[in-house]
């Protein structure tokens, strides 16, 4: 048996048993948990509502300018495909 050691990173937590869903990331050992997923700029949003409608989590707001609940967006992409303001962005981390 190899014994091994892991001296940084990072993860993400995926509860599908909650609804909507939930979703932490974190790190250790001085690794940086990285922010993906979606993000809508509130700059190009002009409150058509097409990203409510096709969120299968329903994490984004009612308000305007619209805003994302990471801890329960899936990273579907329904959000980006939908928007015809472009304004829903892609987080690579």
């Amino acid at each position: 048996m190899e014994v091994f050691r892991i001296y940084k990173g990072e993860g993400e937590y995926f509860d599908l048993g909650q609804l909507p869903p939930y979703r932490q990331c974190f790190s250790f050992g001085g690794g940086a948990a990285r922010k993906s997923g979606y993000c809508i700029d509130p700059d190009k949003c002009i409150g058509c509502q097409g990203c409510r409608i096709v969120c299968p989590a329903g994490c984004i707001s009612a308000s305007f300018p619209r805003s994302i609940d990471t801890a329960h967006c899936l990273h579907c992409g329904n959000c980006y495909r939908i928007c015809p303001a472009g304004a829903v962005e892609r987080r690579d981390g």
